[in-house]
């Protein structure tokens, strides 16, 4: 059986979320080029922008964690940043 991305609860826990690891490497790639778009303005960010950098980059770190074993980087998934704290954090000196 193969498990399709999308809502999945166990129990009685609360509900999660399920990605597919190929998929989860997509959103990765398209979170990591919404995060370049803003470091270009870091300086103008809020800190609530800030604090929604961090956990998109927390975000994009946990998809790209599902990379398989020997598996081919396929570039816009993979950032030099993953795990790394946030950049306009950094920028700004937070």
């Amino acid at each position: 059986m193969r498990t399709a991305t999308g809502p999945l609860k166990f129990g009685d826990d609360w509900p999660g979320v399920f990605i597919r690891g190929d998929e989860a490497l997509g959103y990765a790639g398209k979170l990591r080029m919404l995060l370049a778009g803003a470091e270009k303005r870091a300086d103008e960010l809020s800190e609530d922008e800030i604090a929604a950098w961090t956990r998109v980059e927390q975000l994009a770190a946990l998809l790209e964690s599902c990379r398989a074993p020997g598996s081919a980087s396929s570039g816009a998934a993979r950032s030099p940043r993953v795990g790394a704290p946030a950049g306009p954090a950094q920028t700004r000196g937070h």
